[in-house]
């Protein structure tokens, strides 16, 4: 008899004991950035991305191209975005310092390059 009733309690308990459980949706984004090239000289850039050069390379453009790429990762309001051009991690570096002065949050999961880096 013990048993019936622990059995009993338990199914009308349990099903007021598991929380709700909802679908969630979340954004995905694949953003292709042209060419983010860092400002070191380390043999793997195009010729117009050699820093400081005659081409126009350097801080400053680098700045107002990272700071643009930024604002618009911040406004598609993704929750993953794949990103692809990007010279290396240090330019990555440079584009996730500018995207938490914008207040997003980043995580590098895996950061993949097809050219050797020193």
């Amino acid at each position: 008899m013990k048993i019936k009733i622990i059995i009993l309690s338990m199914l009308l308990i349990f099903p007021y004991s598991i929380a709700s459980i909802e679908a969630k949706t979340f954004k995905i984004v694949s953003y292709n950035v042209e060419n983010l090239f860092d400002l070191t000289k380390d043999r793997t850039e195009y010729t117009e991305y050699i820093p400081n050069t005659g081409h126009g390379w350097n801080k400053d453009i680098v700045d107002i191209k990272v700071t643009n790429i930024a604002k618009v990762i911040k406004n598609l309001g993704a929750d993953i975005v794949a990103l692809q051009e990007i010279e290396s991690k240090q330019a990555l570096i440079f584009l996730q310092n500018k995207l938490k002065k914008l207040m997003w949050t980043t995580h590098i999961l895996k950061l993949q390059t097809l050219r050797p880096h020193r």
